[in-house]
């Protein structure tokens, strides 16, 4: 029995051993503790960062919409500046002393007043129409073989820069509302290479109508309205009249047709009137301030 007597250093050492494994269990269970809790806030710094990420998201996207909103404003406020233009112009009630910046003089310079009308307004201008104008203007008149042609006229003046109105008026003076035989049978809406007394024979085919509008608003942009063009005299509808047909009224006939499409187009003139005076009275304002 004597050699299962513990001593005292046996004694001390065991406690010490069990002291310390009971002090390594109660670390270890603190490490734990704090690997948890820094795993939690892991997780919740992941949450922040994917919550501040989806935020940052949703700004730029937000600053995005308000930068396309501006730019769709933009245009809205230029198209309606250039309607009341061209209504004013069309009617005849746009002033010699307009205001300054809304319609520039003959040399682009602005502050040079001049009295506009529609057969020395430029040719290469914006209409602010849009494709359903013209197409409200078909059915008005009934011109069938026209409808659908509304796209092709305003993409022709975004490309070329030639006035859709002209480009419309010209139409429907050479093929009289898409009803001439050519326009029926070669989808040559405007006359072209149409001479006197052989129409028939010389005047240029097309494959659509579309092709047309094309193929007249480049022709204009590229011979009559720029300087050095083969029929060149100016940038308005008297010099092209001058050279694109025999009829010495030719001018004055497809203007009076820009009248009739702008006034058939145009459901609320006193708008205009309106929209007109206010642009106006901004314009004094700004260059009073």
């Amino acid at each position: 029995m004597r050699g299962h007597k513990i001593t005292r250093m046996q004694f001390i050492i065991v406690s010490c051993l069990g002291l310390a494994v009971i002090l390594s269990l109660s670390q270890l269970a603190e490490l734990r503790y704090e690997q948890e809790m820094l795993r939690d806030e892991i997780i919740d710094l992941s949450g922040v960062y994917e919550k501040n990420r989806t935020l940052a998201e949703q700004l730029q996207a937000v600053r995005e919409q308000i930068v396309l909103l501006r730019q769709r404003n933009q245009s809205l406020e230029e198209l309606l500046s250039n309607r009341v233009r061209t209504y004013l112009i069309a009617t005849g009630s746009l002033p010699a002393g307009t205001a300054e910046g809304f319609y520039p003089s003959r040399s682009g310079l602005e502050g040079s007043y001049r009295s506009i009308d529609l057969l020395n307004m430029p040719v290469q201008s914006k209409s602010g129409f849009l494709p359903e104008d013209f197409e409200r203007i078909w059915k008005r008149y009934n011109a069938v073989h026209l409808k659908g042609t509304g796209e092709a006229l305003i993409r022709a003046e975004n490309e070329t820069g030639i006035n859709a109105l002209v480009l419309a008026a010209i139409i429907v003076h050479e093929s009289h509302f898409g009803e001439s035989a050519l326009a029926l049978h070669k989808n040559n809406l405007a006359g072209l290479g149409a001479y006197n007394g052989r129409a028939g024979r010389t005047a240029m085919s097309f494959a659509t109508k579309e092709d047309c509008i094309t193929y007249l608003a480049e022709f204009l942009a590229r011979e009559y309205v720029t300087p050095g063009g083969k029929y060149y005299h100016g940038g308005d509808l008297a010099a092209i009249g001058k050279s694109y047909a025999a009829d010495p009224n030719w001018s004055y006939k497809v203007a009076q047709n820009i009248r009739r499409l702008v006034t058939a187009a145009i459901e609320d003139p006193a708008a205009m009137l309106d929209l007109y005076q206010a642009r106006a009275g901004e314009v004094y304002v700004a260059q009073s301030s």
